[in-house]
């Protein structure tokens, strides 16, 4: 079932955390689609495992604003707040595609967004993320 797959790639954040941080570009995107099921155990599934695979980001950065990043990945409504958290995080470390993983579907959000505040912070963050991600 869809709930089971979902709880098993939360698991894998105790089993296998490198694994799966090098997977995690893949496995986002499909865990977000499954916040839009109408399966309410899928719903709340999908969130257990990104709260659990968020545990797998080294970025200390982020791993401090991944709640807010978290809440705008599962409710649109939390886009402009998880950007705001963006613009205003210092970064010291170079961004690594776990980290990425959580900050471009918020980024990608927020620049289809109708309002211009948040468009123009989307596009902020995307010209800054440019210049700190490592080779």
């Amino acid at each position: 079932t869809k709930q089971a797959s979902i709880l098993m790639l939360g698991s894998m954040s105790h089993c296998a955390p490198k694994q799966l941080a090098k997977c995690l570009p893949q496995v986002v995107p499909k865990l977000t689609e499954a916040f839009s099921d109408t399966h309410p155990k899928v719903k709340n599934s999908a969130e257990e495992a990104l709260e659990e695979i968020c545990k797998v980001i080294k970025n200390p950065e982020i791993s401090s604003i991944s709640p807010i990043l978290l809440r705008a990945l599962t409710d649109a409504s939390g886009t402009l707040q998880a950007l705001e958290a963006l613009i205003s995080t210092e970064f010291v470390h170079a961004i690594d595609a776990p980290s990425l993983s959580i900050i471009i579907p918020v980024v990608h959000r927020g620049l289809r967004d109708r309002a211009a505040t948040t468009k123009r912070y989307a596009a902020l963050i995307s010209g800054n993320i440019c210049t700190m991600v490592n080779d």
